[in-house]
């Protein structure tokens, strides 16, 4: 479990975004008011995508070929090229907004300064904290989810628990 770098941290997000059999984790992620079945097992999840002068972390094809594209946060400010990414992914995909949904994945310390971002934009970017991600984990984890999926989405979990929320890991003796 690599977490050096902001790639490793969108790396295992998406990887327990495709490898769900429930698709709970999604569904209390982007509150998506579509059934959980149908945000399991994602056509494609693709990472580190570039395009033209812009990279997006992750661009997700749901089974019902909409798509969502996420934007992984852990401290970088430049927080603006947002906007620009999204508009050239949606073009890249050739999709248009009804079939598209943007998000951005913040630690709750950038919230102020994505604000001051978000106003200078009238795009809809829909706004996850790394509380959000480590609590529709937690919700996962009592699906019918696999063994293996659970046993990695814990671990993840506890990564952003410890390593980005601050919260102390439990003490062995």
């Amino acid at each position: 479990l690599r977490l050096s770098r902001e790639e490793d941290w969108s790396d295992w997000l998406g990887f327990l975004i495709v490898q769900t059999n429930t698709g709970v984790f999604a569904q209390s992620l982007f509150g998506e008011t579509a059934r959980a079945s149908e945000l399991a097992s994602p056509t494609k999840v693709d990472r580190d995508v570039p395009y033209g002068q812009y990279r997006a972390d992750l661009i997700v094809q749901w089974s019902d070929a909409k798509y969502s594209h996420i934007e992984v946060k852990v401290g970088d400010y430049n927080l603006s090229k947002t906007y620009a990414t999204s508009k050239a992914m949606q073009s890249k995909y050739n999709q248009t907004s009804e079939n598209w949904a943007d998000h951005i994945l913040l630690l709750s310390s950038q919230m102020t300064e994505w604000e001051a971002v978000a106003q200078k934009d009238n795009r809809t970017i829909g706004v996850l904290t790394w509380e959000d991600v480590a609590v529709s984990l937690r919700r996962a984890l009592r699906s019918e989810e696999s063994v293996l999926w659970k046993a990695w989405a814990y671990s993840f979990t506890g990564a952003i628990e410890q390593l980005l929320l601050g919260y102390s890991g439990h003490k062995l003796r």
